[in-house]
């Protein structure tokens, strides 16, 4: 047999793909509203109006840019997938040194962060029920988390990836279609959102808000990398991502079997050219996803900084939504349409968080099976039902046991706050929304160009973005990192 017959070879290209129509390229947006979803719920209702709120327009350009390295870093890891029908991470366990450290490091870290998220976040959600059903989201918050948790927990052990999917598109659009009404309505300094959007500026705390308690202890450098590492996600929700995109047929996923020495890839004209078409469906999905991310975060950075800054209000604490219901009551100046606004608000902010929390517990699922199968290769057929239970019940129990401790210093703290969401998720935040996925993009150009043959190979400004984007990660993630250890040395 002909060598070049033994080699990989890419399937005749999806007919949607060579398509001009919008809709027939939407059919590829799937995996990328999951991430969009679980994102959008903790990142853009919270961190980006609170961003608004205390800057006003001034840090537009951080969330662009850190949209931007973001979408750079989860391109690059779902173009390597679709190229080679494997993970990043089955690779990255060869990175010079001992088998599997690199996926090893990842996994303990973003396991242990698995909790602080999966508490942080029903609390949230909880304020939010709490507010809606008895008028003050400081009325059993923790409970009803505790309750979500394990309602969440057991629904994902019953879906079906398709339905997640499905769920998580319908929420995606329709907050979508209501915050963009909102932002539009309110009718903000359009010129002024420009020059945030473009001029980069660090600009100090306001005097108001250095008075807050809340921002006693938060310096300017831990603020602003946790809106790097919120704004779309971080490596903790990338690798399970990825793992999600096994559930499509694009390119070679699903396609190619065999341990680590699979065959290589054929290079002549006809499979570079499918190989590189084939790409177009993780670049639709990505940039479909992070696109909708933006314009979330545009939304809602505009109207924290049109409605809240100029009040001086800042969302913290408990106190993290009901502030922002004046987004929609402000469209109208009639108590009927006021009440229905304010219900729109309120519905429209619990199906996000619920959407967050959700979609997190299936994509952190799939993270852990990345995770572990590519440490060892005694674990490299361990399939996802297997450790489906074991991840559920390790990250259910340990976010309620952190929820029960929230529950517990909120009763001992004097204004009632305690260990709050922003806290809680601030401690992991730094290390796997920013610093690891500086190692994860020069990681990525190391696979790339080892095990991919020359024409598929990344072309020269995404190698340089990919480098650009792991050297700004790395410094930011480093310097928030050592201002969160200096009160242990003090």
């Amino acid at each position: 047999m002909n060598p070049d017959e033994q080699k990989q070879r890419f399937p005749e290209l999806a007919p949607e793909l060579s398509s001009r129509r919008v809709m027939d390229f939407l059919r590829f947006f799937g995996p990328g509203a999951v991430i969009a979803s679980v994102t959008i719920g903790s990142g853009e209702t919270v961190w980006a109006s609170r961003s608004g709120a205390i800057f006003g327009y001034a840090m537009f350009w951080a969330f662009s840019l850190f949209c931007l390295t973001k979408g750079v870093q989860v391109y690059t890891a779902a173009r390597y997938m679709t190229l080679t029908g494997e993970h990043p991470m089955e690779r990255w366990a060869s990175l010079p040194g001992p088998r599997g450290l690199f996926p090893g490091i990842i996994g303990v870290v973003v396991i242990v962060a698995f909790p602080f998220y999966l508490a942080s976040l029903p609390i949230m959600l909880g304020t939010i029920t709490s507010w809606v059903l008895f008028g003050d989201p400081g009325m059993y918050p923790h409970a009803i988390a505790i309750l979500f948790i394990v309602l969440l927990a057991v629904l994902t052990l019953v879906q079906s990836y398709g339905f997640l999917e499905r769920v998580q598109l319908t929420l995606v659009g329709s907050m979508l279609v209501v915050m963009l009404i909102a932002t539009f309505a309110v009718n903000p300094d359009w010129l002024s959102v420009l020059a945030g959007a473009i001029t980069p500026a660090l600009p100090d705390y306001p005097q108001w808000v250095k008075a807050n308690p809340a921002f006693a202890d938060r310096t300017l450098i831990v603020e602003m990398v946790a809106y790097m590492g919120v704004m779309g996600g971080g490596v903790q929700d990338y690798v399970g991502y990825v793992g999600m995109l096994r559930e499509k047929a694009w390119g070679l996923i699903g396609r190619v079997t065999g341990g680590s020495r699979k065959p290589a890839l054929a290079v002549d004209g006809k499979n570079v050219r499918l190989g590189r078409r084939w790409l177009r469906a993780p670049l639709i999905d990505c940039t479909v996803s992070f696109g909708s991310v933006l314009v979330f975060t545009a939304t809602f950075l505009i109207l924290g900084a049109t409605l809240l800054h100029t009040n001086r209000i800042v969302p913290s604490g408990m106190d993290l939504y009901n502030y922002q219901v004046v987004f929609l009551t402000q469209l109208h100046p009639g108590q009927t349409a006021q009440i229905l606004l304010s219900a729109l608000y309120k519905a429209g902010v619990f199906f996000a968080i619920f959407g967050t929390v959700y979609g997190a517990f299936e994509l952190y699922v799939r993270t852990a099976h990345e995770c572990v199968r590519s440490t060892l290769l005694k674990w490299r057929d361990l399939t996802l039902d297997k450790l489906r239970l074991w991840t559920l019940c390790y990250s259910g129990v340990a976010a309620i046991g952190l929820v029960i401790y929230a529950w517990w210093t909120a009763t001992l703290d004097p204004r009632g706050v305690g260990w709050n969401p922003i806290s809680m998720m601030t401690i992991p935040l730094h290390i796997t929304g920013v610093l690891l996925a500086g190692p994860w993009c020069f990681a990525m150009v190391w696979a790339d160009r080892k095990y991919l043959p020359e024409p598929f190979r990344m072309g020269p400004l995404l190698v340089a973005l990919n480098i650009l984007c792991g050297i700004v990660f790395t410094y930011f993630g480093v310097l928030a990192v050592i201002e969160d250890l200096k009160p242990f040395f003090q």
